[in-house]
């Protein structure tokens, strides 16, 4: 194998898997050629077409025994990290896991067969009471062989997947949920990108598919001899496995806190969509949903979001899991192309429009997720930076949410001049972060995002809050002393400082405050995590702040020139003396807090 060398070299035992696999992909490539030339040479038969055909058919089935093989790599690496390794699980935990790898194990050789069309003679149903692995490899006691669990004879992998073309989601979710569990997993080895990609497939499924697709991606690169590059070192990260959460399963089936200094096995990445053509995209889901599950956050990431790049907007969705005891799922949701430019592209809506009803479609999948797997959780969807201008012309396409904030957004959509223009199928709580002087505000006031009329209660003023229907009520966009609301209907929340200590913490301020807001110690990310889960969250209030060679002074909030002379020093005339840095707080308005509801199985979740 050549290509990039890890930083910790693989075992024998993957080099040598690797190795075959690298011979199969070869002849994999050498076959292909010959197909293509058959089929574009100048003279045309009816024998010449039929080779080629067969020649394709010899190639497609070396690409599902490299599906097989790129499992038992996967397995092997995962025995190294927790098993063999230097740093092995302790006991009893490396006990169950060795079991439930040795059943992995088997398993992967009994679909290598199936896919090879030859027997095995590990092709047996598993005996009643022994172990069977999970996607996060935790072992659960199986019961005896049934048809639920047993091959079906003859699964037509491409016929089965070419059927799903004209049918909805609902209607591929019914045909893999009568499959046995073997012709799951036999199906996402031998059709990947198909399986992958296709809303309605359970996403174990999807993700067992994409695990093969990333696989595949790496080893391409791998193969070609690219130096280390951004993308050799990402995907390496996303095929293996990521260090554990911060909480565990629990004997109940919901999430705990781990004890500190406790080790448990390294969780499996589940991505339910991928492609490394071009910037990349990806879905990746942190967490499990289950019965325990009371919210699930959806984060989309701003202007130069790319694969290469994708660690940031992963750590967001751990760090948002981890801040919620395993009550939240997490999903940084990449699927699409960002602008990767913030002067050349950052300001075109072509990212958003395209990108938009991707996520209404997503948020009809996440409907189907909730109903089967986590009653009565409610759905957030995050969209920082562009990321903001994206959910926001989701919304005028109809997206099904519950909640929304729009964090350092530039736009509440493309189209969006008001409350009107969404057309969410229901109501809907949406909510606004910015940190003070961070330049989006500048797109902010074109966009009339920001009211000139939103200021501090000077004068007593008061905040509007939505009903239990999540609506606003008809008098708060004529409040001129409104200052927890940014445009209608939307409740805007302060960013606070980067910890708990107040008196000696940072604010969260101009740039560093723009991707500060995310930062798990900072006050805007336990907003966020009360919007999600419910709790008091502090609503935006004005604040006196000078920084190096910028500063933010009381009643600023919405007038344009004060923004203007800010940023022209901070953007252009300072930029290379840090004119944002050493905020210092010296004055602020008074606290005021909104309550926000938790989430239940009492919500009644319409229809999309």
């Amino acid at each position: 194998m050549t290509g990039a060398i890890p930083e910790n070299p693989p075992p024998s035992r993957v080099t040598r898997l690797l190795d075959l696999a690298a011979e199969v992909l070869a002849v994999r490539d050498q076959l292909h050629t010959a197909r293509d030339a058959l089929r574009s040479a100048p003279t045309r038969s009816a024998a010449l077409d039929a080779l080629a055909d067969a020649i394709d058919g010899e190639g497609r089935g070396l690409d599902e025994f490299l599906s097989g093989v790129y499992r038992l790599v996967e397995l092997a690496e995962d025995t190294w990290d927790d098993l063999d390794g230097p740093d092995p699980l302790p006991e009893p935990e490396r006990s169950r896991l060795r079991e439930s790898l040795d059943r992995a194990v088997d398993n992967a050789l009994v679909d290598l067969a199936r896919l090879t069309g030859t027997r095995s003679p590990r092709d047996t149903p598993a005996p009643a009471g022994t172990h069977a692995p999970t996607e996060n490899h935790t072992t659960t006691e199986t019961p005896a062989p049934s048809a639920s669990t047993a091959p079906s004879p003859g699964l037509d992998t491409r016929a089965t997947v070419a059927a799903w073309a004209h049918d909805d989601p609902d209607d591929v979710y019914a045909t893999i949920e009568h499959l046995p569990t073997a012709d799951r997993r036999l199906l996402a080895l031998a059709e990947p990108e198909a399986v992958g990609s296709t809303y309605g497939v359970p996403w174990a499924v999807r993700a067992r598919a994409n695990a093969v697709s990333v696989r595949r991606a790496l080893h391409r690169e791998q193969v070609a001899g690219t130096p280390w590059s951004p993308r050799i070192g990402r995907l390496e990260t996303m095929a293996r496995r990521a260090e554990e959460l911060s909480t565990e399963r629990s004997p109940s089936g919901g999430r705990r806190r781990r004890e500190p200094g406790a080790r448990g096995p390294r969780r499996r990445r589940r991505f339910i969509a991928f492609s490394a053509l071009r910037g990349g995209r990806m879905i990746e889901v942190v967490g499990d949903p289950g019965p325990a599950t009371r919210a699930i956050a959806v984060y989309v990431p701003g202007t130069g979001t790319n694969l290469d790049m994708s660690h940031v907007n992963t750590d967001v969705a751990d760090d948002l899991v981890n801040a919620s005891g395993g009550r939240l799922v997490a999903v940084a949701y990449l699927d699409g192309e960002f602008p990767q430019d913030i002067m050349a592209d950052a300001g075109l809506p072509r990212f958003a429009e395209a990108m938009a009803p991707r996520l209404v479609r997503f948020g009809r999948e996440l409907d189907r997720v909730i109903e089967i797997d986590c009653p009565g959780a409610e759905v957030t969807v995050v969209g920082h930076s562009y990321g903001g201008r994206i959910v926001g012309t989701a919304e005028r396409l109809g997206l099904r949410a519950d909640r929304v904030v729009y964090a350092a957004s530039p736009d509440l959509g493309v189209g969006v001049r008001g409350a009107a223009d969404w057309r969410n199928p229901g109501p809907v709580r949406r909510y606004s972060i910015t940190a003070p002087a961070d330049p989006v505000e500048l797109l902010q006031a074109r966009f009339a995002l920001r009211r000139r009329w939103s200021r501090s209660g000077e004068r007593g003023g008061v905040h509007p809050v939505p009903d239990a229907t999540g609506r606003v009520p008809d008098t708060a966009s004529r409040v001129p002393d409104a200052a927890s609301w940014e445009s209608d209907g939307v409740v805007r929340l302060d960013a606070g400082f980067f910890d708990d200590d107040q008196a000696a913490a940072e604010p969260v301020y101009g740039t560093r405050g723009h991707g500060g807001l995310f930062d798990r110690g900072a006050g805007s990310f336990r907003a966020m995590v009360a919007v999600m889960l419910g709790g008091p969250a502090p609503l935006w209030r004005d604040r006196e702040i000078h920084a190096r060679h910028t500063r933010v002074r009381r009643g600023e909030q919405g007038r344009l020139l004060p923004m203007i002379r800010r940023h022209a020093v901070g953007l252009w005339l300072r930029r290379d003396d840090a004119p944002y840095g050493e905020p210092v707080v010296t004055w602020e308005a008074p606290e005021r807090v909104i309550e926000i509801p938790e989430p239940g199985p009492s919500t009644a979740r319409p229809q999309s």
